[in-house]
C-alpha cells in the first residue's frame, strides 16, 4: 500500500502516513502502478527532456573553453597551464545527443 499524497510505501496496517500525516487509503496495486508511472513520465517531462541534454552540453562545453583559457592565460609568462579536453569534448557529445533524440 502507498501514500496518495507523496507515494511513500506504507505497512498494510497503517492508519496514516509516517511522513506526510495523510490519512492511508487502500488502493489497488495496478492503479498506484499506473499513478507512479505517470508522476515519472511528468518528471521526465518537467526536467527539460532531451533539450535539457542541449543546455547541458553547451554549459560543460563553455566551461572547458573557459577553464582552458584562464589557465592559458594564468600561464604566459612560462608556467603550467590545463586544456579541458574531456570537458570540451563531452559536452559536444551530450549537445549533439539531445539533438538527435529531440529529432527522432
Amino acid at each position: 500500500m502507498y501514500c496518495s499524497n507523496c507515494n511513500q510505501d506504507l505497512e498494510e496496517v497503517a492508519k496514516f502516513c509516517p511522513d506526510c500525516g495523510n490519512k492511508a487509503e487502500s488502493k489497488p496495486e495496478q492503479e498506484t502502478t499506473l499513478e507512479t508511472t505517470a508522476t515519472l513520465s511528468k518528471s521526465n517531462e518537467s526536467s527539460g527532456g532531451n533539450g535539457g541534454k542541449i543546455i547541458w552540453g553547451l554549459f560543460v562545453t563553455i566551461a572547458g573553453i573557459v577553464i582552458s583559457v584562464v589557465s592559458y592565460n594564468e600561464a604566459k609568462d612560462g608556467g603550467t597551464y590545463v586544456v579541458a579536453y574531456g570537458a570540451v569534448i563531452y559536452g559536444i557529445i551530450t549537445m549533439i545527443m539531445g539533438a538527435v533524440s529531440d529529432n527522432s
